[in-house]
């Protein structure tokens, strides 16, 4: 007699999106559901790509406004560096004689 077949249920979708989102390994949310990864990535494509997605989405938000607070230097840094190519020590370019000099100013 062979296994009984899965079936998904919405607090599966629920917990596998979930998961996902927190970066989960498969083969871990897999175990947890006591099925195997090529189960789980049939039944929960999608839960799989948009718990991630959402996840990203949530901490790039929040990144960003920290950035544009004023009140976070850190993250505006960050944020000026991985989003708009700034980068420390930075040497002239071919043709280029010098790098202007960039002043940020803070309110207290």
């Amino acid at each position: 007699m062979g296994r009984a077949s899965f079936e998904p249920t919405d607090e599966h979708r629920r917990q596998v999106s979930e998961m996902a989102g927190l970066g989960i390994r498969q083969e871990h949310i897999a175990t947890i559901l006591g099925i195997s990864p090529p189960t789980l990535r049939k039944y929960f494509r999608h839960e799989l790509d948009l718990g991630a997605i959402q996840a990203n989405t949530g901490v790039l938000k929040t990144l960003f406004q920290m950035a544009t607070s004023g009140k976070n230097t850190w993250a505006t840094v960050f944020w000026a560096k991985t989003r708009c190519g700034f980068r420390e020590n930075a040497k002239p370019s071919e043709g280029q004689d010098e790098i202007p000099e960039l002043v940020i100013l803070a309110e207290r």
